[in-house]
Protein backbone atom coordinates (compact mmCIF):
# COMPACT_ATOMS: atom_id res chain seq x y z
CA UNK A 1 0.00 0.00 0.00
CA UNK A 2 1.25 3.24 -1.27
CA UNK A 3 1.79 6.12 1.84
CA UNK A 4 0.79 9.12 1.31
CA UNK A 5 3.66 11.00 2.65
CA UNK A 6 5.61 10.21 -0.52
CA UNK A 7 4.71 12.88 -2.98
CA UNK A 8 5.13 10.97 -6.06
CA UNK A 9 2.66 9.00 -5.31
CA UNK A 10 -0.40 11.11 -4.92
CA UNK A 11 -3.96 9.64 -3.60
CA UNK A 12 -6.93 11.47 -3.02
CA UNK A 13 -7.83 12.09 0.94
CA UNK A 14 -10.82 9.59 0.95
CA UNK A 15 -7.91 6.58 -0.21
CA UNK A 16 -5.43 7.82 1.79
CA UNK A 17 -7.35 7.91 5.26
CA UNK A 18 -10.17 5.75 4.64
CA UNK A 19 -11.21 5.53 8.49
CA UNK A 20 -11.91 9.16 8.38
CA UNK A 21 -15.34 10.73 8.12
CA UNK A 22 -13.96 14.28 8.31
CA UNK A 23 -11.54 16.48 9.27
CA UNK A 24 -10.82 20.08 10.69
CA UNK A 25 -7.71 21.73 10.49
CA UNK A 26 -7.08 25.09 12.39
CA UNK A 27 -3.97 26.93 11.11
CA UNK A 28 -3.65 30.19 13.03
CA UNK A 29 -0.25 32.02 11.19
CA UNK A 30 1.89 33.46 14.11
CA UNK A 31 4.74 36.77 13.27
CA UNK A 32 8.15 36.38 14.62
CA UNK A 33 6.62 37.55 17.93
CA UNK A 34 4.03 35.14 18.71
CA UNK A 35 1.41 38.12 16.84
CA UNK A 36 -1.50 36.07 15.09
CA UNK A 37 -1.27 37.36 11.79
CA UNK A 38 -4.16 34.88 9.97
CA UNK A 39 -6.37 31.90 10.83
CA UNK A 40 -7.02 29.50 7.78
CA UNK A 41 -9.37 26.14 8.23
CA UNK A 42 -9.51 23.07 6.16
CA UNK A 43 -11.24 19.98 6.10
CA UNK A 44 -11.64 16.76 4.24
CA UNK A 45 -12.99 18.73 0.72
CA UNK A 46 -10.39 21.11 1.01
CA UNK A 47 -6.99 19.42 2.62
CA UNK A 48 -3.77 21.55 1.27
CA UNK A 49 -2.12 18.31 0.16
CA UNK A 50 0.70 20.35 -1.35
CA UNK A 51 1.63 21.91 1.80
CA UNK A 52 0.52 25.11 3.07
CA UNK A 53 1.92 28.70 1.87
CA UNK A 54 3.94 30.77 4.23
CA UNK A 55 2.18 34.56 4.02
CA UNK A 56 5.13 36.92 5.46
CA UNK A 57 5.47 39.07 2.06
CA UNK A 58 9.57 38.64 2.45
CA UNK A 59 9.60 35.22 3.06
CA UNK A 60 10.81 32.47 0.24
CA UNK A 61 10.46 29.09 -0.11
CA UNK A 62 8.51 29.06 3.20
CA UNK A 63 5.31 27.15 4.75
CA UNK A 64 4.43 24.24 5.90
CA UNK A 65 5.97 20.79 4.20
CA UNK A 66 3.31 18.86 2.37
CA UNK A 67 4.65 16.20 4.88
CA UNK A 68 3.50 18.14 8.15
CA UNK A 69 -0.33 17.89 8.15
CA UNK A 70 -0.56 13.97 7.23
CA UNK A 71 2.32 13.18 10.18
CA UNK A 72 -0.25 14.63 12.27
CA UNK A 73 -2.63 12.95 11.08
CA UNK A 74 -1.29 9.39 11.09
CA UNK A 75 -0.17 10.20 14.66
CA UNK A 76 -3.71 10.64 15.74
CA UNK A 77 -5.07 7.66 13.86
CA UNK A 78 -2.57 5.49 15.89
CA UNK A 79 -4.22 7.00 18.98
CA UNK A 80 -7.80 6.82 20.43
CA UNK A 81 -7.46 10.64 20.67
CA UNK A 82 -9.76 12.91 18.44
CA UNK A 83 -7.31 16.34 18.74
CA UNK A 84 -3.68 17.09 18.71
CA UNK A 85 -2.27 20.28 18.49
CA UNK A 86 1.55 21.32 17.70
CA UNK A 87 3.82 24.15 16.76
CA UNK A 88 5.74 24.49 13.61
CA UNK A 89 8.17 27.12 12.39
CA UNK A 90 8.59 28.30 8.75
CA UNK A 91 11.15 26.24 6.42
CA UNK A 92 11.06 29.12 4.29
CA UNK A 93 14.16 31.80 4.51
CA UNK A 94 15.20 35.67 4.32
CA UNK A 95 17.36 35.96 1.23
CA UNK A 96 19.69 39.14 -0.35
CA UNK A 97 19.74 37.53 -3.92
CA UNK A 98 20.47 34.14 -3.45
CA UNK A 99 21.96 33.90 -0.38
CA UNK A 100 19.78 32.96 2.62
CA UNK A 101 20.61 35.50 5.39
CA UNK A 102 17.92 34.56 8.43
CA UNK A 103 15.03 32.10 8.77
CA UNK A 104 11.69 33.66 8.24
CA UNK A 105 11.16 33.39 12.24
CA UNK A 106 6.98 32.78 11.25
CA UNK A 107 5.69 29.70 12.60
CA UNK A 108 1.91 28.16 12.72
CA UNK A 109 0.00 26.80 15.34
CA UNK A 110 -1.97 23.37 14.22
CA UNK A 111 -5.18 22.08 15.46
CA UNK A 112 -6.27 18.82 13.76
CA UNK A 113 -9.43 17.22 14.79
CA UNK A 114 -10.50 13.96 13.61
CA UNK A 115 -14.03 12.27 13.36
CA UNK A 116 -13.37 8.52 12.65
CA UNK A 117 -16.26 6.27 10.88
CA UNK A 118 -18.66 4.51 12.79
CA UNK A 119 -18.54 -0.01 11.93
CA UNK A 120 -22.25 -0.66 11.42
CA UNK A 121 -22.19 -4.42 11.47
Amino acid sequence: MADYLFPRDRRSFQDTFPELENIIIDIEYLRSGGQTEKNVNFTKETFPGHGVSCINPVCKNGGLSEFTLPRLIKKLIATSDSEITAHEFCRGGLYRGKTRYNACGWSYKIKVTIQRKHNQD
